[in-house]
């Protein structure tokens, strides 16, 4: 018993559903192994073509199941492709024809019944893609694991079909919808952060437009700007009012500094103009 543990043990860590067709040849061998093996303890296996695994009640329903699946697959890998799906639509009948006396049974041929009924109106309605692709969710997720039955979705376009307690699938099912929820409401927490850090820089550099260019060097460190001196004895550009000449002890201010600031002065201008028409376009 140990060891076929241990073989259950690297089975898990290696086998992906989603690329079950690279090792499914082995996955069929080693069940087979432990089916056999069990098997001289007691355990029933199941005698249903297509069927790994235990007898029980619901192997009779099998092949319905499965045909129900592979039309689920069908609709699905149309609905991704963005293709027709009405060509599909007569396989429902089958399915739709589908009869039990057994009550065990009956609430799965109601749900398969249900499932290809509301393709059927989804198809007839020209319904989006979107929506056939949640109807399909929902008939794995919903309808089929409540009744016991664990569809997963492969990346070859088969799904695997499991039989299982429907408590504990409810319960896994709903422990990764809590997760996926709060794993969406962090996300949308951390978008709507960066919106509101976005819109308070946005903010800012609106305000530091808020001082007019021939005003921002009005300060105490300065003692005489342009406009203040003749134009006889410094070389103004056009508009360069504002734009401080002599520092707060009185000496001149350096070429290059007074470049450095006519420079501030041009970014400060259009901050200022994106100011203004902010405050137009605010009514004031």
């Amino acid at each position: 018993m140990s060891a076929i543990s241990e073989l259950l043990n690297i089975l898990n860590k290696e086998f992906n559903v989603n690329t079950i067709s690279s090792s499914y040849s082995i996955l069929l061998d080693i069940t087979n192994w432990i089916s056999n093996i069990l098997a001289t303890f007691g355990f029933e296996r199941s005698t249903t073509p297509g069927r790994l695994g235990w007898a029980e009640d619901i192997d009779v329903l099998l092949p319905t199941i499965k045909k129900a699946v592979r039309y689920r697959d069908a609709v699905r890998t149309k609905a991704i492709s963005k293709s027709p799906v009405e060509t599909l639509d007569t396989l429902t009948w089958d399915l739709d024809t589908l009869k039990t006396h057994d009550v065990a049974l009956s609430p799965y041929v109601a749900g398969i019944q249900n499932f290809t009924t509301s393709i059927s109106r989804l198809v007839e309605s020209k319904a989006s893609f979107p929506e056939i692709l949640t109807e399909c969710d929902r008939f794995r997720d919903e309808t089929m694991l409540e009744l016991g039955v664990s569809v997963s979705d492969t990346d070859f376009g088969a799904a695997t079909i499991r039989f299982a307690d429907a408590a504990r699938l409810i319960a896994e099912r709903d422990q990764k919808r809590a997760s996926d929820s709060e794993l969406a409401q962090n996300k949308a927490a951390e978008k709507l952060k960066r919106q509101e850090e976005e819109k308070r820089r946005a903010e800012e550099k609106l305000l530091r437009g808020k001082v007019a260019p021939s005003e921002m060097f009005r300060t105490k460190e300065y003692s005489q700007w342009d406009d203040q001196v003749l134009h006889s004895l410094v070389k103004l550009c056009s508009d360069c009012k504002g734009v401080p000449t002599h520092d707060a002890e009185g000496a001149e201010i350096t070429k290059g500094k007074r470049k450095k600031l006519i420079k501030d002065r041009d970014g400060q201008k259009k901050l200022h103009e994106a100011y203004l028409n902010w405050m137009a376009s605010q009514g004031q």
